[in-house]
């Protein structure tokens, strides 16, 4: 059966693992999924000051940054399989989702 819909990612019930799933078959990562995965990212592992933005995006984050939850965040994502070779999501020796990540 053909699908016409796209994995649609909820910022509420999803989690970084499941949004990462659903997504292994991007070429691109958009603005849009990014700002959802800082979401995600920031509800799921308690962030305050701008951590899961530097983690995914690359900005800079405040001085008051929670060191303890950030590595909790890199050591999760280091941890993640690569479903397919060619996805965009493709994790190899300990890289993350993007070059500044």
């Amino acid at each position: 059966m053909i699908s016409f819909f796209k994995e649609k990612i909820n910022i509420h019930t999803d989690n970084l693992q499941s949004v990462i799933a659903k997504k292994t078959n991007n070429t691109s990562l958009s603005g849009k999924l990014l700002d959802k995965l800082v979401s995600i990212a920031n509800t799921q592992y308690e962030f305050k000051n701008g951590e899961a933005d530097f983690i995914i995006k690359g900005t800079l984050c405040s001085t008051n940054v929670n060191y303890k939850k950030v590595s909790k965040l890199i050591t999760k994502i280091k941890s993640f399989k690569p479903v397919k070779d060619d996805s965009i999501l493709k994790f190899t020796r300990g890289k993350s989702m993007r070059r500044n990540c």
